[in-house]
């Protein structure tokens, strides 16, 4: 298929097998399609356990900015072309962060009163700069784009909450390169630690309020959601750079596991992870009043 900007290039491939890899050569003109079968491990442990929710240390007030939260931009990723991952039963990535985001949205104006901003509010697509851009135009104080994530095994599962930083593992530099070609991209679309360092003079300002704000976060899903608590995490996300605001990325639930597909469908599920934003985010206000 291709578009005013883009070339998209699809693969059906046989259930099974079990992993598709897209290797990428010296070569630009090459694409290598790897199909894998066989038994696949879950996420390594060895990265599971490096990451866990953070305790939260209160800083004397004197070492703390004052942020007066009025306005939330939800992000729900993806969108239009762009379906995100695919449940096995079929549910799509894009629809259940719509529907999460609608969620987030009904519960902070109705509970906290503040003004919501969606960066999306139909079947839509926006680029990821984008999305942050509307969050800057709109004198935002918190940024929150949602996602659900996904792996090679349907075994893995759990919540995770990211902040903008140079990844740690192989499994966080993964996911933001997936998270990274979603959207229309454009040949200066910053990418890698070492273009990180440039968007990190625009973000740096609010590095700790997004890791705190991601281990609150954390916290919530974990005492309300009967999913793994994956740890809070960091990673170089193009829709977090530049935001002028504290930001963080949330990856709800696996749609690669059939359990956690069906909860992600659950309207009851929406709700329970819009309270926790809730909490939260009124953590959030009393930490930074």
């Amino acid at each position: 298929e291709q578009s005013d900007r883009d070339a998209f290039v699809y693969f059906a491939v046989e259930r099974h097998t079990t992993r598709v890899r897209v290797d990428r050569e010296e070569n630009p003109d090459r694409i290598v399609l790897v199909l894998e079968k066989g038994e696949l491990p879950e996420i390594p442990e060895s990265e599971f356990e490096s990451s866990r929710v953070v305790e939260i240390v209160d800083e004397s007030s004197a070492e703390r900015r004052s942020i007066d939260i009025k306005t939330v931009v939800i992000d729900p990723g993806h969108g239009g072309k762009d379906y995100g991952k695919t449940g096995r039963g079929g549910l799509l990535e894009k629809d259940v962060n719509l529907m999460l985001g609608r969620a987030m949205r009904d519960q902070i104006e109705g509970d906290l009163g503040l003004e919501v901003i969606m960066t999306r509010e139909d079947d839509r697509l926006l680029s990821l700069t984008r999305r942050t851009e509307l969050a800057n135009e709109a004198g935002a104080d918190l940024f929150i784009s949602v996602h659900c994530n996904s792996w090679f095994s349907e075994r893995a599962g759990g919540f995770e909450a990211y902040f903008l930083s140079p990844a740690r593992s192989e499994s966080e530099r993964a996911l933001a390169r997936y998270e990274n070609a979603a959207g229309e991209q454009t040949d200066d679309t910053p990418d890698g630690d070492i273009d990180f360092i440039i968007w990190d003079l625009v973000q740096n300002e609010y590095i700790n309020e997004s890791s705190t704000f991601a281990e609150f976060i954390q916290k919530e899903m974990n005492d309300r959601l009967p999913i793994r608590n994956r740890g809070v995490k960091q990673a170089n996300f193009v829709v977090l750079q530049g935001a002028q605001m504290p930001a963080v990325l949330i990856e709800t639930a696996f749609l690669s596991n059939p359990s956690e597909e069906q909860m992600l469908a659950d309207p009851d599920f929406h709700r329970q992870v819009a309270a926790g934003v809730v909490e939260a985010i009124r953590n959030m206000r009393k930490r930074y009043r």
